[in-house]
């Protein structure tokens, strides 16, 4: 059984992995697609403290390998199910199922269409 599982591997996602993984926790992030999430579409971030100027895409590929440096483990799956059991949760993805003590949702957002033509 896993420490934490943190669903979604955007900005949110990744920093409580590695925060985490400092903590000596086993932690797994599971992301669908690419980590970084929302943050890989912007072609340059210039307020992330730290970083004076960076793209989107570089920053969310440097938070995903510097907690998997510290120990994070990161698996592309995505998240079907999650049912609370008596001393954790079990995570249920399109691969599989986990279990774990405690649970984070960063799932982050996704762009809505307005719907008209053009």
């Amino acid at each position: 059984m896993t420490d934490v599982i943190v669903v979604g591997g955007g900005p949110a996602g990744l920093t409580a992995g590695l925060y985490l993984a400092r903590a000596g926790r086993s932690v797994l992030v599971l992301e669908e697609s690419t980590p970084g999430g929302q943050i890989n579409f912007s072609p340059l971030v210039e307020n992330y403290p730290g970083l004076p100027r960076v793209a989107g895409s570089e920053l969310g590929d440097t938070l995903a390998q510097q907690a998997q440096d510290l120990g994070a483990q990161l698996e592309y799956e995505s998240v079907t199910a999650v049912t609370p059991l008596e001393d954790g949760f079990q995570v249920d993805t399109d691969c599989g199922s986990h279990t774990c003590k405690g649970l984070i949702l960063a799932t982050g957002v996704r762009h809505r269409p307005l719907g008209l033509p053009g």
